[in-house]
């Protein structure tokens, strides 16, 4: 059964995820980074590891986009929790798509490996990342051609709504798709959680 964690800014749902990884406790929480290689800004990257650390949870770190695809395939049939960053959306799927592993990852997820997705790692979730180019440029990923995600979740995800620097991107995107796509948005305090065909939004006390 479909386990997911989506979140905008895994470090302020800290309680939201430890709650949900206790039914499972993984001994390891495979950490993927590559969505932020191409961004300024990276803290968000070591907050989530700073989380993970903070709730007992080791963490195997691997940048899809520098390992050969047999290598990440392996890692991914062996893990039982995968964290995937955020960054930029596009750039993410481009580099899961040159490594092919959107069917092995699918795969795993329908499998019930657990799946927490921060902002482009819950983005590229869904049926089709088009609608991330108001938030994301775009050029960083200039070999993408299909914009297919993983389409494991039949909505959305638009997160950072209400969050400065994104205040402005979230509610023209929430314009230009009105009637189009299925959101559910999120501000930096909210998750959304999917146990197999449910799902519903949490918000950190």
């Amino acid at each position: 059964m479909k386990k997911l964690f989506l979140a905008s800014y895994l470090a302020g749902v800290k309680t939201l995820v430890g709650t949900w990884l206790e039914e499972k406790r993984p001994e390891e929480i495979l950490f993927v980074p590559t969505a932020a290689n191409v961004e300024e800004y990276t803290d968000y990257v070591e907050e989530a590891a700073d989380t993970f650390a903070a709730l007992g949870y080791r963490v195997k770190r691997m940048d899809f986009s520098k390992f050969a695809r047999e290598e990440c395939e392996r890692e991914l049939q062996m893990c039982d929790s995968l964290y995937v960053s955020g960054g930029n959306t596009f750039y993410l799927l481009q580099e899961l798509r040159r490594k092919n592993l959107l069917g092995a990852l699918h795969e795993r997820i329908e499998e019930g490996m657990l799946y927490i997705g921060e902002s482009a790692g819950a983005m590229i979730t869904a049926r089709d990342i088009a609608y991330g180019q108001i938030m994301d440029d775009k050029k960083a990923a200039p070999d993408l051609k299909d914009m297919s995600g993983l389409s494991v979740v039949d909505f959305y995800i638009l997160p950072h709504r209400g969050e400065e620097p994104f205040v402005e991107a979230v509610e023209e995107t929430l314009r230009v798709y009105d009637g189009k796509l299925e959101f559910l948005t999120m501000d930096n305090s909210e998750a959304v959680i999917v146990d197999g065909a449910e799902h519903r939004v949490e918000r950190e006390a």
